[in-house]
């Protein structure tokens, strides 16, 4: 059994009610016994209503739904509730204090499945799987960062788990973080975090594991050809060849979940036409069986961009 955990403030509402229609068609295989909202934003009664029902319309009795703010998640751990970049890392890892299983998947409200999802995708045996990311000179000051705060004796890495949603967490090791700085610094998490603005909540759990020896033995490592992720597009495309790259690996036969920040949602005409993606979007979309007609899926997107612009 598993947890989900999505992160979502205000004005990525329909995201996340993308994501919940995606976890919807493409977990069936998949036994989860939790799924976890954190909202980082002011919603209203009428928002948590809409939330429940996105998610109670398609639950199971075995599978409990959490909707909690994020200032109820901070004032639980006698922390000061703030609603900054920072802090909102800590709470992928607090939330570990509410999660009933072994194992939680932390999304972000960007991203949602586009095939079925199958325990082997999450695990291999007993192990969670994770991906190594080698490009250890662009991270290389968040590395160190990480790594200080742990005390680490060899900070010299030459791979890491790779710092993106989706990500598969070890409850128990994520806790241990939480103690280890409270034992340590005397300090929570998210103060920990707004100290060095180089310091990153999955960094952290990293170094966390590199400290007590504990990646190998508890997760599998993955062929990163493998990764069942991509992110659509981490920055607009500006060549034709940047969209078809993008496209193929995203059409590849392992991908499953897709990241797509709102800020690639953009009103029809504002770009040529030649590195418009929604049509190429839409199609993937449709293909996942997420809307029923184009125009659906065009009507989604154009509310996006109109949110957006508010």
């Amino acid at each position: 059994m598993i947890s989900l955990v999505s992160i979502v403030f205000g004005k990525e509402l329909p995201l996340l009610q993308l994501q919940a229609k995606s976890i919807e068609l493409h977990t069936k295989n998949l036994d989860i016994s939790q799924i976890v909202v954190i909202v980082n934003d002011d919603f209203s009664d009428e928002t948590y209503v809409l939330l429940k029902s996105v998610y109670q319309s398609f639950l199971t009795e075995s599978c409990e739904l959490l909707i909690i703010s994020s200032e109820e998640l901070l004032l639980d751990s006698n922390i000061p509730p703030t609603r900054d970049w920072y802090t909102q890392q800590a709470l992928k890892i607090l939330i570990s204090k509410h999660i009933k299983n072994e194992n939680y998947l932390i999304l972000d409200a960007k991203n949602h499945l586009i095939k079925g999802l199958e325990y082997s995708d999450l695990f291999y045996g007993d192990k969670p799987i994770t991906y190594m990311e080698t490009n250890v000179a662009l991270w290389g000051n968040y590395l160190n960062a990480s790594g200080e705060i742990m005390q680490l004796v060899d900070q010299n890495v030459d791979s890491f788990i790779s710092p993106a949603t989706p990500y598969l967490m070890i409850t128990k090791h994520a806790l241990g973080l939480l103690e280890f700085l409270e034992r340590e610094y005397d300090k929570n998490i998210a103060e920990v975090i707004n100290g060095n603005k180089y310091v990153t909540e999955f960094l952290l759990y990293f170094s966390y594991l590199k400290k007590y020896d504990l990646l190998e033995s508890s997760y599998h490592i993955g062929n990163p050809g493998d990764r069942i992720w991509a992110t659509f597009f981490a920055k607009y495309p500006d060549t034709e060849d940047s969209i078809d790259r993008v496209l193929n690996v995203v059409n590849g036969c392992k991908v499953k979940w897709i990241g797509l920040h709102r800020n690639r949602f953009v009103k029809n005409g504002e770009i040529p036409p030649a590195l418009d993606i929604r049509d190429r979007i839409v199609d993937v979309w449709l293909d996942a069986k997420l809307f029923n007609s184009r125009k659906s899926a065009n009507d989604f997107w154009n509310n996006i961009a109109l949110i957006n612009e508010k």
